[in-house]
Formats: C-alpha cells, structure tokens, sequence
C-alpha cells in the first residue's frame, strides 16, 4: 500500500514522498519561495534526484532519517497532483465546466 510521509533528513532537507514496501517512490524536495506580488511564502516540489527513472524506488539508510510525518491533506494533493498526469482539481472548482450527475 502507498501511503505520502513527510521526510526530515538529517541535513535540514525536508521531501515528500510516496512510500511502497519502505522505499520512496518520486520524492520532492520541499522548497518554500517567496511569491513576488504579495510577499508571502510558497511551497516549491523539486525534483530529490534529477535524472531518476520515472517511479524507480529510492531508498534511505534510517541513520540519514531525522523523523518521518504525516503531510497535510493540502500539501499531499498538491504533491500527488504534482508527479500524476491525471490531475486532482482544487476544491469548489469545476474544471472544464463538469457537470456532477446525482
């Protein structure tokens, strides 16, 4: 089962990513950017390892590993919609004027 943990390394660097069986499966580097027009902060998903095979598992020794945590539910959408071509609409948003048939 693939579940989205938060990593803190033991470098300060912060990923998100899936995990299978223990391994991370298209980790991002977490990246706060500040947004030019209002001068708050962003959250940036960069790629942890450029050049990685698409969904190739990566994995960790623990002893690099500060804590694992749960992401928040905003911050996992943004991450799953980041690494799927199928992508998961903001909500309250009617994307393409889709209409719910109850």
């Amino acid at each position: 089962m693939e579940i989205v943990k938060i990593v803190v390394l033991t470098t300060g660097q912060q990923l998100i990513s899936k995990f299978l069986d223990g391994q991370m499966i298209e980790p991002r580097v977490l990246n706060l950017i500040p947004d030019s027009k209002t001068g708050s902060m962003r959250v940036g998903l960069l790629p942890w390892v450029i050049g990685n095979k698409e969904g190739q598992p990566l994995s960790v020794d623990d002893i690099h590993i500060v804590t694992l945590a749960d992401a928040e539910p905003e911050l996992e959408k943004m991450y799953l919609n980041s690494i799927s071509i199928i992508k998961i609409p903001a909500p309250g948003s009617n994307p393409q004027g889709m209409k719910l048939i109850k």
